[in-house]
């Protein structure tokens, strides 16, 4: 359960980046004031893949006919 709680942490921040990442560079109506928030939520995501590779990832295991591949 609590895998399945971190792989949606992983798609929200996946879905971040995917959607207002080309928002962003097409309309550019960011202000001086909210630019730092928009700067914080990429550094969260990035945070988010990074720890994702370091300490989820190499743990998986996958068994295929009683052995782990």
């Amino acid at each position: 359960r609590l895998y399945l709680l971190w792989l949606l942490l992983i798609t929200i921040a996946y879905n971040w980046n995917c959607w207002f990442i080309p928002l962003r560079l097409f309309f550019p109506y960011q202000t001086p004031d909210n630019t730092l928030y928009w700067l914080i939520m990429d550094i969260i995501c990035d945070i988010i893949y990074v720890s994702d590779m370091l300490f989820i990832q190499p743990r998986i295991q996958f068994v295929k006919g009683g052995e782990i591949i």
